[in-house]
């Protein structure tokens, strides 16, 4: 299967990563189409809208703020059973939709339904965050989070490098959290609770 790499699209930011479109609007594809692809090309791109979409790498700033989060929530959740939290996740959202984000936490009621040795995962998460790298339009980031919602999931956190912001989508709310805030979880974690400052890298 040969796709031609379109001209009209140059990178572009799409919910947390930069990416390069490499099909037209006029060529899309399916999950099913996407798994068939050699395995170099399924680990460089997403499947977004039917459109593989290169992922470019990020920068340790956003790996920091990505893998601080991951243990906070994993040492909480595995501390009260309460379920698990996974980095770089690859979630399967439907047929045209198969991408990797940031992070996510499932809950102890949906781990049961995960399937451990099936790639990709199906089972929707509890919660999922993304951290905006400096290469990216803001705007991505935040369609990408309704378009997480739309798929089932309650919480959605995206967290901008410069300035440092969290824009918190719970159920129907948003919210932003600042320097000086707290980052908390009541229906999907509870007992969760950090702060905001503790996610910022070393200077």
């Amino acid at each position: 299967m040969a796709f031609k790499k379109s001209e009209k699209k140059g990178p572009r930011a799409v919910y947390g990563c930069t990416y390069n479109r490499i099909v037209g609007t006029t060529t899309t594809i399916n999950v099913e189409q996407f798994l068939d692809l050699p395995k170099e090309q399924q680990e460089r791109y997403d499947l977004v809208e039917g459109n593989l979409i290169e992922v470019l790498p990020t920068t340790l700033a956003h790996d920091w703020i990505r893998d601080t989060l991951m243990c906070e929530l994993a040492n909480l959740a595995d501390a009260t059973a309460a379920g698990i939290a996974q980095v770089k996740p690859w979630l399967l959202w439907d047929s045209n939709n198969l991408f990797c984000a940031d992070g996510g936490f499932w809950d102890s009621a949906h781990v049961a339904q995960i399937e451990w040795r099936k790639a990709p995962n199906a089972t929707i998460p509890q919660l999922v965050w993304e951290v905006v790298s400096p290469t990216d339009s803001f705007a991505g980031p935040l369609k990408r989070a309704r378009l997480y919602q739309h798929f089932g999931v309650h919480t959605v956190w995206v967290i901008n490098e410069d300035p440092f912001e969290i824009h918190v989508f719970e159920g129907p709310d948003r919210y932003v959290i600042r320097t000086g805030g707290k980052l908390e979880t009541p229906v999907v974690l509870t007992g969760f609770s950090l702060a905001a400052s503790a996610l910022l890298p070393p200077e």
